[in-house]
């Protein structure tokens, strides 16, 4: 290892030390999530699949575009890809976005990192990185970073010194080995999964601490990123997540601060840790009820109810609400390739509360298995052909940034419609702006009858359907809806 790259490293101070010392005011309180979580609409990316837009930076083994991934396979997808893009994802109405580890790392997905400080070579550079954000910024759009800091990968140079030197390295306790020569197969230290690839930092460490911070800072600072999003958050310590929120605030009080968390999050979510969590449990529950179709309609109000019971308002207003990611299988494939699933689907996502997310190319039905099948190229030259999906994506979109009720409203449910019981209404109100969500969750066409009264609508009025920009006239008290297999209506 080179000596000023080991100097560098051990030069990384706590943030505390600084504080001490008077060199940074204390952190402001900043307890609640940031205020533009509410009104965000993210889109998820994995930049080896979205778009290559730099062939000059293919890594030598590059596989066509569009090609089935394998597990090692490399497509091509930078962040040039990404900018070139930007106009794209303004026009499906994103305002963040949330990338993938974009870190030196020898895998296609790296959450293996070597290098915290540049970005993967076959990605681009760091140049090409800040352009990324001061394009994003200018169509107001937030970035928002993968931080793989519950392990680091097997060639950072830290780890890298333990296994040369053993107990003399000053990284040796950055780590949990037991016993040296280090054994890689079976590996003979603690790692993420049983990976040998991905060993687990030791957060009892403070200058693992202080370097984790740092990494944070650096791109916070440098390079302008707008929060991160922790990978395996729960397995690192409760009071290191508390000491990384003070450093991040202090720095930059909007950035976010989001926890991959898969169960129920109270633990992390009293205002000391994180502002929000990737909401798995909504996706558990979206998944039974309109994929798999195990559970009935009434699973999703008992999931709204008690994520109220265990939240804060200002909490359960940002969740992270997700249909699908580089983790699971592709929504509309759990749906059996049915697109209209998928649309009625997202049409709940975007009119619940909480942020909703775009997995990249669910926008246009892109299906996919397991792990690599979920992690497809995205497919530019289908998009006329995949047109009715996007337009209908953007049109949703449209709706939740010009009604704001829909990213800040209550929720109120109404009793279930419908034969069986497969109609799910409710409204969203902020003052006196209402939308009524209407879904049809059955294989049949259903007909519904809503007591305009409890609308808030009157006899002779006009309503608007937005999603397929009907207009339909209130006559007497009580209006009728026809409608179709998996279809989502808003009405105002």
């Amino acid at each position: 290892m080179k000596q000023a790259v080991l100097v560098a490293l051990l030069s990384l101070l706590p943030l505390q030390a600084a504080l001490a010392q008077g060199k940074r005011r204390p952190p402001p309180r900043t307890a609640e999530p940031p205020a533009w979580l509410a009104d965000a609409v993210f889109y998820h990316i994995f930049p080896e699949r979205f778009r290559n837009g730099d062939p000059a930076n293919d890594p030598r083994d590059v596989r066509p575009w569009g090609e089935r991934p394998s597990g090692g396979s490399f497509h091509g997808g930078d962040l040039r890809g990404i900018t070139e893009s930007l106009g794209y994802l303004a026009d499906l109405g994103v305002t963040a976005l949330y990338l993938n580890p974009i870190h030196p790392g020898g895998s296609n997905h790296k959450y293996n990192p070597s290098d915290y400080f540049s970005v993967a070579p076959e990605f681009g550079t760091l140049d090409d990185f800040r352009g990324l954000v001061r394009e994003a910024h200018a169509r107001k759009m937030k970035v928002v970073l993968d931080g793989v800091f519950h392990h680091t990968g097997e060639q950072f140079e830290g780890f890298r010194d333990a296994m040369a030197r053993g107990k003399a390295s000053p990284y040796w306790d950055w780590y949990t080995i037991h016993g040296y020569p280090v054994q890689t197969n079976p590996p003979n230290y603690e790692t993420w999964n049983g990976h040998f690839g991905q060993p687990k930092l030791n957060f009892a460490n403070p200058e693992v601490r202080a370097f984790v911070k740092r990494v944070a800072l650096f791109w916070i600072q440098e390079l302008g990123v707008d929060g991160w999003r922790l990978d395996v958050a729960e397995s690192v310590p409760h009071d290191f997540w508390a000491e990384f929120r003070a450093a991040v605030k202090a720095a930059s009080p909007d950035a976010v601060i989001l926890g991959e968390i898969w169960p129920d999050a109270q633990g992390w979510l009293a205002g000391d840790q994180f502002d929000t969590v990737t909401n798995y449990p909504l996706w558990n529950t979206v998944r039974d009820v309109v994929a798999t179709r195990s559970a009935g309609p009434q699973a999703l109000l008992d999931r709204f109810r008690q994520q109220q019971e265990i939240y804060r308002a200002p909490v359960v207003a940002s969740l992270f609400n997700l249909l699908g990611s580089h983790d699971t299988d592709r929504f509309v494939t759990l749906c059996g390739g049915d697109v209209a699933r998928l649309r009625l689907a997202y049409a709940f996502l975007f009119t619940y509360p909480g942020a909703p997310v775009i997995y990249y190319g669910d926008e246009v039905g892109l299906e996919g298995g397991n792990d690599p099948d979920n992690r497809r190229c995205f497919p530019w030259d289908e998009l006329e052909a995949r047109s009715e999906t996007l337009s209908w994506f953007k049109r949703l979109g449209q709706l939740r940034r010009e009604l704001p009720e829909l990213r800040r409203g209550s929720l109120e449910p109404w009793p279930l419609h419908g034969r069986d019981g497969r109609v799910l209404c409710y409204q969203r109100r902020l003052g006196q702006a209402t939308s009524l969500v209407v879904l049809n969750l059955s294989d049949a066409p259903q007909e519904v009858d809503i007591q305009a009264s409890r609308a808030g609508w009157r006899s002779g009025q006009v309503v608007q359907e937005l999603l397929g920009r009907r207009k339909l006239r209130v006559q007497g008290a009580r209006v009728t809806l026809p409608l179709q297999p998996w279809e989502a209506m808003i009405l105002r």
